[in-house]
């Protein structure tokens, strides 16, 4: 589990899940990608990494919002 951020559950949550599965990104960059502005992340790392974690938080907010939806 990511502990050196204060990141909320849902996002530690994001994280752990990301590493296990995908994994394409190392985790620095992971935990860089929800504390960067967009703009901030391209400067550092290009768009090498940025279109497969927005592909996986935006399956990971839609997951969460239909679990959420449908208690």
């Amino acid at each position: 589990m990511t502990k050196a951020f204060a990141f909320a559950p849902d996002e530690r949550a994001f994280i752990d899940a990301y590493l296990s599965n995908v994994a394409e990104a190392p985790q620095d960059v992971v935990v860089d990608f929800l504390l960067m502005e967009d703009e901030h992340f391209y400067e550092k790392y290009g768009t090498e990494y940025y279109t497969g974690l927005a592909d996986a938080w935006g399956v990971w907010t839609d997951a969460l919002t239909y679990a959420r939806e449908t208690k």
